[in-house]
């Protein structure tokens, strides 16, 4: 079968291919906030004859696509895959397919975004919505990709891509060394700051409050851990939740950063080690303190 010919068939925009998958820009409009999928998220797997958007959630056959972006009845969109060489698969195969659902997201839907240079976390860089952002893929403990977090280049805004559920991971799971002590941020760039620091066993909840399948999976990595999280009033709930939900399962230590005197207010890895580097980043998980600690300080 002529791929090209298939993907002309389809009339879809912003087309890339390798191999049997295709990605390209969901033709369901109506079903996306704004009327468009302005980034990527549709993708084609041509050999298994099923379609999958990672971002209204979309599903089903390529007959179905065909009949839908042609306007065309599943008889004609049949004819015409045959007419161009598609090998149908039956349609008990296809229900199968589109009932798994896979979490997993194709490799080429980073295609669309350039590639950074960075030896410490994997980094591309392209347009998400009209801003030009940094983007940082997540990837489960296997090095599977099930989504990614967008950040505009001017820190002003963030998004969690392709509909991934983030409450089922970790920034950085698929880096960390087993048994080792783990330190836990809140995003990916304190992640980055920490590794260029010199620490690389770190991972970063994509927010504040930690779910139960974030705390299954860090006690399957690791019974020691660093907690390190901004001083606001989001960050003091962070910790709570932590403190409730691991603090008598692991050995638990937690940073005060903003106890340093030469800093004013609530501050972050990535805040600390732009303004007093990375031995200070060090200094301050070495110096973090377990709960009973913290509280005999302050008596």
């Amino acid at each position: 079968m002529n791929t090209d010919v298939l993907v002309d068939k389809l009339n879809l925009k912003r087309v890339k291919i390798r191999g049997y998958e295709l990605m390209a820009s969901c033709p369901f409009t109506e079903r996306h906030l704004k009327g468009t999928d302005k980034t990527p998220s549709f993708s084609i797997n041509i050999d298994k004859g099923v379609f999958n958007c990672f971002s209204c959630g979309s599903r089903g056959t390529i007959e179905e696509l065909l009949a839908y972006t042609n306007r065309i009845s599943m008889s004609a969109a049949c004819e015409l895959l045959t007419e161009i060489g598609f090998d149908r698969l039956s349609v008990e195969l296809h229900k199968k397919e589109i009932e798994e659902a896979p979490e997993v997201i194709p490799e080429g839907i980073l295609f669309y975004f350039d590639k950074v240079e960075n030896e410490f976390v994997e980094l591309y860089s392209g347009e998400v919505d009209g801003k030009e952002c940094l983007l940082y893929p997540v990837r489960r403990v296997d090095g599977k990709l099930v989504g990614a977090l967008a950040r505009s280049k001017e820190d002003k805004w963030h998004k969690v891509l392709w509909n991934m559920k983030k409450k089922n991971y970790l920034y950085g799971e698929d880096r960390i060394i087993p048994e080792e002590l783990i330190v836990i941020v809140e995003g990916p760039g304190d992640v980055l700051a920490i590794k260029q620091s010199g620490i690389n066993n770190v991972v970063a909840l994509m927010g504040i409050i930690i779910s139960d399948e974030q705390v299954r999976k860090l006690l399957l990595l690791s019974s020691s851990f660093v907690v390190w999280l901004d001083k606001d009033l989001s960050g003091a709930k962070g910790m709570n939740s932590l403190m409730k939900k691991m603090e008598k399962r692991a050995l638990m230590r937690y940073v005060d950063p903003w106890k340093i005197e030469e800093i004013e207010t609530k501050q972050d890895a990535k805040f600390i080690f732009e303004k007093f580097g990375p031995e200070k980043v060090k200094e301050i998980i070495n110096n973090s303190k377990t709960l009973l600690e913290h509280i005999m300080e302050k008596k």
